[in-house]
């Protein structure tokens, strides 16, 4: 990042083996869907699973204000039965939901 981020470019983890980088502003266009396993800590400290998703949601919005750029908008739904989180979302957004919920787990 301290390297990509003042030519202007950024980066994202394609799959275990790739990474592509591109510029900042393409980065923010790019949404994925990725699947969360909430830790049991961080879904017992929610009234409900749409508290949960509210809470997640305002974080990220969050996240992007303090990186200077509006945050792209993220779609976040809980599946009861298997408890994951499906997220669509741009990299920045899973990126900081994967150190989110790993500091949950904790």
């Amino acid at each position: 990042d301290g390297v990509l981020e003042p030519l202007g470019l950024g980066w994202w983890a394609v799959n275990g083996d790739t990474i592509q980088i591109t510029s900042l502003a393409a980065l923010e266009k790019i949404q994925r869907v990725e699947f969360y396993t909430v830790p049991a800590k961080l879904r017992s400290s929610s009234a409900s699973s749409q508290a949960l998703i509210d809470l997640l949601t305002k974080e990220l919005a969050e996240a992007g204000g303090k990186q200077g750029k509006p945050a792209a908008p993220s779609h976040l739904e809980l599946d009861e039965p298997s408890g994951r989180l499906i997220v669509l979302a741009t990299p920045t957004a899973h990126r900081y939901l994967s150190l989110r919920l790993a500091a949950g787990a904790k």
